[in-house]
């Protein structure tokens, strides 16, 4: 047996054990083939792990790739082949079209094939080569993304910009077919203006194609501008459209026949007789004719603002003077109805005044009447006179047709206000005619019964035991026997002064009736003082009694018989208390029956 097999079948120790070496040899072995799988394996999971990501990394700049040929760029060259084709637009569109097509078919021969060679380095494990062909791929893939991105901005900005300055275009254009379409629906009211309407439309065409030429040339700003200006002016247009049509009605089917029919209607009433003084007819009719006139001129300068005010205002006009017309008959028959009532009121009324003044003027012989009602019946009997002669006018107006029937009936009716009030006047002065003959009656009635109740006073007091009367009593009745002296002397005048005959009235009721009441008082007061000093005879024992009692009996033979009535019921209190109160209310109440 040789060395080394020796050696190789020799027992190893480890770890206090025998282990052949065979064994271990074997051990080894394995442990050496089991790193370099996992070496092996770990190699190539690392070359798979870079493949993979490299791949993303292809699989990305393929997505730049396609998202730069899905840029927008291919939906605004498509808008833009709707846009009016002008020459500015047809330039733009072609450059963009063919920057576009160069772009794509850059991205899709040229970078594709780039990525295919990206794809074979990873294919063919270039590792190490990848990174350099990536990085420069990686760059012109981004310097095209910025193109594209420039191309996109550009024809967007420029769809963006014509899509509003095209859709106000469009808007406009709509407009005005709208208005175009209104007027051929309209045409046939439109006459006599459908040739000046028509001319008026195609201007606006041709300025809206105008505007369309100026779209290469000018600023949008301007151009919209211009758009919004002409927009406004075919709104104008379909409003003069819409109107245009009432006021051509208004003028022929409305004024036209209206003003006709007034003028007729104003010709027969005139050949009738009326001829309307004093309301202008004339005038108004003629002012009737301008206006609507100027409503027709208006109309032809397309100028409708103010023609529907002004065409109510002459329709106002017109009805107005056909109530006028009305009025005029319907007033002719109330002014002849009117002036025959009034001429038998005038009649009556003069009759009536001339009655009044025969008895006024036996008044005025018979009282004195003041200046101021003497005044108030001239001042009648003046205008009662006034009231005929107006009568007389209104007669001849009447028959010469000189004023208009609606004048002349408010002024008859006016006038018949006028004749109310005379005639309350007269109604007036002829119950002061009778208060005068009253106010007489009245007089010597009341100076009959002042008379008797002065006599009767008299007869009263001549009755009474007295040997005197006192002073101021006896005045008394010669102030009252005065008064009624008084009256007796003016009631012999030839004309009497009933104002005056009044206030002595008054005078001498007021003195013969206090005269007629002292009288009475007197006599109670005599009556009572006598009952009074009879009744303190008894008391004469006493002294002061006595010396009482004889003062009171002079007084009440002086006629003071209300002092000489005190003195002895003063003097009966004191020997008698209690008499004084009851004897001097038995004097009172007695007193206050014979004042009522």
């Amino acid at each position: 047996m040789t060395d080394s097999l020796k050696y190789f079948m020799a027992d190893f120790n480890i770890f206090g054990i025998a282990i052949p070496s065979w064994v271990a040899i074997v051990v080894a072995v394995s442990a050496v083939v089991l790193v370099l799988i996992i070496a092996i394996f770990l190699y190539s999971k690392a070359r798979k792990n870079k493949r993979v990501r490299y791949q993303k990394q292809i699989d990305l700049l393929d997505a730049r790739k396609n998202k730069m040929l899905a840029a927008a760029i291919e939906v605004s060259l498509s808008k833009i082949r709707t846009f009016e084709q002008t020459e500015r637009v047809v330039t733009k569109y072609r450059q963009w079209l063919q920057q576009w097509q160069d772009i794509r078919e850059e991205l899709e021969k040229k970078y594709s094939v780039l990525l295919l060679e990206l794809e074979d380095i990873v294919e063919g494990g270039k590792m190490k080569k990848f990174p350099t062909e990536y990085a420069e791929v990686e760059k012109t893939i981004t310097d095209m993304e910025k193109t594209v991105k420039v191309l996109e901005l550009e024809t967007g900005d420029f769809v963006k910009n014509e899509e509003s300055i095209h859709q106000h275009f469009e808007s406009v254009k709509d407009t005005l077919k709208q208005v175009a379409q209104l007027f051929y629906a309209n045409k046939s009211s439109l006459a006599p203006y459908t040739d000046q309407l028509k001319v008026q439309l195609e201007d606006l065409d041709k300025d809206l194609y105008a505007i369309l030429d100026q779209m290469d040339s000018e600023d949008k700003k301007i151009v919209a501008e211009k758009l919004t200006i002409l927009k406004t002016k075919i709104l104008e247009e379909f409003t003069l459209l819409k109107e245009l049509p009432n006021a051509i009605a208004l003028n022929v089917k409305v004024l036209k026949p209206q003003m006709s029919v007034l003028g007729k209607a104003y010709e027969e009433m005139t050949e009738q007789g009326f001829l309307f003084q004093g309301l202008s007819l004339d005038l108004r009719i003629e002012k009737l004719k301008e206006r609507v006139k100027e409503i027709r001129d208006l109309t032809d300068l397309f100028d409708l603002d103010m023609i529907e005010s002004k065409g109510v205002y002459v329709r106002k006009q017109i009805e107005d003077i056909h109530k006028i017309f009305v009025n005029e008959r319907e007033a002719k028959k109330d002014a002849n109805r009117l002036i025959e009532q009034l001429n038998q009121r005038v009649n009556r009324l003069r009759f009536d005044k001339e009655t009044f003044l025969e008895s006024w003027a036996k008044v005025l012989k018979r009282y004195e009447i003041s200046k101021e009602k003497v005044g108030v019946t001239d001042t009648f009997s003046a205008q009662v006179l006034s009231a005929e002669t107006k009568m007389i006018l209104f007669n001849n107006q009447l028959e010469k047709n000189q004023a208009a029937y609606v004048v002349l009936s408010a002024e008859l009716k006016t006038f018949d206000q006028y004749l109310n009030e005379l005639q309350y006047t007269l109604n007036k002065l002829q119950e002061n005619l009778e208060t005068v003959k009253e106010d007489e009656v009245y007089i010597h009635a009341q100076y009959k019964q002042l008379k008797y109740m002065h006599h009767r006073s008299k007869r009263k007091i001549s009755q009474l035991p007295v040997e005197s009367l006192s002073d101021e009593y006896l005045l008394k009745n010669d102030e009252a026997v005065l008064s009624l002296k008084d009256i007796e002397k003016n009631l012999e005048f030839e004309v009497l002064d009933v104002k005056r005959l009044t206030e002595l009235i008054e005078i001498a009721q007021h003195l013969a009736i206090r005269f007629y009441k002292d009288t009475n008082l007197l006599i109670k007061a005599a009556a009572f003082a006598e009952k009074a000093i009879i009744y303190s005879n008894r008391y004469r024992f006493n002294r002061e009694v006595q010396r009482n009692l004889s003062k009171a009996t002079y007084l009440y033979g002086q006629g003071d018989y209300t002092e000489a009535l005190d003195i002895a019921l003063s003097t009966l209190e004191t020997v008698e208390p209690g008499i004084y109160d009851m004897l001097f209310k038995a004097y009172e109440s007695s007193v206050q029956k014979e004042m009522q």
